[in-house]
């Protein structure tokens, strides 16, 4: 008798404890209730795949040339030569910024800004005009 009374104890407290974890994943909370979520209990997007014409076109939605691009995206500019050629394929944390670089183009077009450089040709132009 007191085996039959500890199996449904146990059965209780496992369908409880069931309960309760589906309720946890539902309200989409950590299990362990710290916060936390892991592997075991989310699941993370895959990047997009990226063909050489797809981070062409990437780079050419901020209209910037190929080292400027390299300096975007913290890579050589010979990396994204590889890339654009088809020779190499962007790692996975690569797709991860281009996949970013396209759904926010506003946002990293900010962070380009022109040099201002003076060369010999707009000096010597500025001093032939203050010389008429």
């Amino acid at each position: 008798m007191k085996k039959t009374i500890r199996a449904a104890t146990f059965n209780k407290q496992i369908t409880q404890a069931m309960a309760e974890f589906q309720s946890i994943m539902a309200s989409g909370e950590s299990p362990s209730g710290n916060g936390r979520l892991t592997v075991r209990t989310m699941e993370v997007k895959e990047p997009s795949q990226y063909e050489a014409k797809d981070v062409k076109k990437t780079r050419a939605v901020l209209n910037v040339s190929q080292s400027v691009f390299a300096q975007l995206v913290g890579v050589s500019d010979v990396l994204i030569r590889s890339w654009e050629r088809g020779v190499r394929a962007p790692a996975p944390i690569a797709r991860r910024l281009l996949d970013q670089i396209r759904a926010h183009p506003d946002q990293f077009k900010s962070l380009v800004r022109p040099t201002v450089r003076t060369t010999r040709r707009s000096v010597r132009q500025s001093s032939l005009a203050v010389g008429k």
